[in-house]
């Protein structure tokens, strides 16, 4: 499957939390289901300064994290393309 990434302007310096909802209620051109990337389809289809910084889906968000409310990485929402 084939991803597209969110053009430049949509990326955002944001909290674990605050990407996923971000992701979630993001609506480019119409375009919707976006989320966070993969590991692996950071390492194949971002460059690795975007991996270096930036959240990931194996970012996993807990309630007892504080750490992930307060530390900002890179969001970079993606979407599966069909």
């Amino acid at each position: 499957m084939t991803i597209e990434i969110a053009p430049k302007e949509y990326h955002r310096l944001l909290t674990m939390h605050e990407s996923i909802l971000y992701c979630f209620s993001l609506n480019i051109d119409g375009k919707i289901g976006w989320r966070l990337p993969t590991q692996k389809e950071c390492h194949v289809s971002i460059s690795k300064p975007v991996l270096a910084m930036g959240w990931v889906q194996e970012d996993k968000p807990s309630l007892m994290d504080s750490e992930l409310d307060t530390v900002k990485y890179f969001c970079y929402p993606v979407r599966d393309v069909k």
